[in-house]
């Protein structure tokens, strides 16, 4: 199954890349959450449902200009896929260039995305996957 999951947050993120975060909703789950942790947002906390999620996203990402998140690795962790992937923009308000590496740890049931959390470190996010960091 765990295969799967990998496949299913490849086709996430694509949609999300092809139609914005609206696009990605058909692969939530009823009771999914976004937590989003201090490593560098201006507002943590966990967001449930598509609705906060997606208002706490798009207040993100409106920050910049050309932003981007670019997946580079897909790590199989079963109920858990590991993504690492580089943000890319510029600060709207200050027009500093951003390239961070971030990973996030996507949890699904029921091939849906259960829960989205990210890390600023990899050993941190592949603990929170339940693998050895």
């Amino acid at each position: 199954m765990s295969h799967e999951n990998v496949e299913v947050i490849i086709q996430a993120l694509e949609a999300y890349r092809a139609g914005g975060f609206a696009a990605g909703r058909a692969f939530l789950h009823p009771d999914f959450e976004m937590v989003r942790s201090g490593f560098h947002f201006t507002e943590s906390g966990t967001y449930r449902g598509y609705e906060a999620a997606s208002e706490s996203m798009m207040d993100y990402i409106g920050a910049f200009d050309d932003y981007r998140a670019e997946p580079e690795e897909f790590i199989d962790a079963g109920d858990h896929v590991v993504v690492a992937q580089t943000e890319l923009g510029r600060a709207r308000s200050s027009r500093v260039e951003l390239r961070e590496r971030w990973y996030a740890v996507f949890t699904l049931r029921d091939g849906k995305i259960l829960r989205l959390q990210w890390f600023g470190e990899r050993a941190q996010a592949l603990e929170a996957a339940g693998l050895p960091g």
